[in-house]
């Protein structure tokens, strides 16, 4: 008689597949498309405003981002009342909502064009976009990007924060989060391994 081990498979996903399975990616060949279904979302969470940013700009200028889908619910009765209409008559006939049938937590937009537009990379950017969600994800080891960031010269901090116009770098969440996306986009898994091993 042979006794055969048998070794169970750990039922514990990986950070990369935890953050492959909350999260729901939209990739859109056409600008237009990207902006007839993000945009609005964008306005309701407060990330732009429609005076700043109008739906031509959006377009143009916006590459990724990622967005909790925590609010969905509330986007779709906020596109009921005086302000969502509002949104909703800026981008026209073209207007779409946001379907989440899988409930997912993070939606990630990706806008092709912009993105071949400026000559950057899709795989870059998406990497960048998966970082946000892992520093969202795994709030109790953000002290490592805190050491990280706080050993590097003044003069490497200045020029991070410079080259990087138009965010909020007064918020420190938002200070740690672009410089922990940015120095690893380039290598989603080592960043997914500082940040979790």
């Amino acid at each position: 008689m042979t006794l055969l081990s048998c070794t169970k498979k750990s039922s514990t996903p990986t950070p990369e597949e935890e953050i492959q399975n909350i999260t729901l990616l939209k990739s859109y060949k056409y600008a237009k498309d990207f902006t007839s279904e993000a945009y609005c979302y964008f306005v309701f969470q407060e990330i732009i405003s429609p005076k700043e940013i109008n739906p031509d700009i959006f377009t143009q200028y916006i590459k990724g981002a990622t967005l909790s889908l925590n609010y969905l619910e509330h986007y779709n009765k906020w596109l009921q009342i005086e302000e969502g209409h509002e949104c909703r008559n800026l981008i026209g006939s073209n207007f779409k909502s946001i379907q989440n049938s899988s409930q997912k937590k993070y939606i990630i937009f990706l806008n092709l064009k912009a993105i071949e537009a400026e000559g950057k990379n899709k795989e870059i950017t998406y990497n960048h976009e998966r970082l946000h969600i892992a520093f969202s994800l795994y709030k109790s080891n953000r002290d490592r990007i805190e050491k990280y960031w706080q050993s590097l010269t003044r003069e490497k901090r200045e020029t991070f924060l410079n080259s990087h116009p138009g965010y909020n770098f007064k918020n420190k969440d938002v200070e740690l989060r672009e410089f922990f996306a940015y120095t690893f986009q380039n290598n989603y898994q080592e960043g997914l391994d500082f940040l979790t091993k």
